[in-house]
């Protein structure tokens, strides 16, 4: 994992923090976050699979990509806690820690 130090000594890690707080929950709301997870993932693959059915039948693809995004969207927002807040906070990190580096070679 990058992590840069910054110039008060401490370092940029804005995803161990969020592993940390998600390890400190009970195990029955990991359990249920764990589940939404893999709902969201049966849901993505769902949709996915019906556009490119219609798709191959030629019956939308192009014009029904539309419910993709949605669907998408849906299944992305069940995925937030365990998928897209750390992904989100990793590229953070990353940026950061580079913005920090470029500002203390200055």
């Amino acid at each position: 994992m990058f992590v840069a130090p910054m110039a008060d000594g401490t370092t940029l890690d804005l995803k161990g923090g969020w592993d940390n707080l998600m390890s400190k929950l009970p195990a029955s709301i990991s359990s249920i976050l764990d589940l939404t997870t893999l709902i969201a993932v049966i849901i993505m693959v769902g949709a996915f699979g019906m556009w490119a059915w219609e798709k191959r039948k030629g019956q939308g693809g192009g014009q029904g990509s539309s419910k993709l995004l949605w669907t998408g969207f849906a299944a992305m927002m069940l995925a937030v806690p365990k998928v897209v807040f750390p992904a989100v906070l990793y590229i953070v990190d990353i940026v950061g820690g580079i913005v920090v580096s470029i500002l203390n070679s200055l």
